[in-house]
């Protein structure tokens, strides 16, 4: 019996959001800058034979989507920024599975950049990806 779980991704890869997040009271004055990689399992087959964008997860309703619940949420933590947004891209998008990396530049002088990695639903055998 094949396979039924989507293999496909679509993937965004460094768009910049910015946000009221962090715990510390200078944090909570200023939007700061995010940077977001997503990475959505989905099943482009009927997409790719139509040759029909209707059919495919469009990268700038996606893009725009990220942005706009980012910008909304304004969490204390990188993780609950995570797990909201994942929550929300699952639903929206009708996708088994999601994976975000979500990175604050400049947060600890002495690293280029800081944040967490979070996964939410099921894990797309096979199609390549880390």
């Amino acid at each position: 019996m094949p396979d039924a779980t989507p293999r496909d991704r679509v993937f965004l890869e460094g768009l910049e959001t910015a946000t009221i997040i962090g715990v510390h009271a200078h944090e909570r004055h200023a939007p700061q800058r995010v940077l977001v990689d997503v990475e959505l399992a989905c099943d482009a087959s009927r997409a790719a034979a139509k040759d029909d964008l209707n059919e495919a997860i469009n990268y700038d309703t996606l893009a725009k989507s990220v942005q706009r619940h980012v910008e909304a949420l304004q969490p204390r933590l990188l993780e609950t920024l995570g797990d909201e947004l994942a929550r929300r891209l699952l639903a929206e998008f009708h996708a088994p599975w999601v994976r975000l990396r979500l990175v604050k530049p400049g947060v600890v002088p002495a690293a280029r950049a800081v944040g967490v990695v979070i996964e939410r639903g099921v894990r797309p055998s096979g199609g390549g990806g880390s």
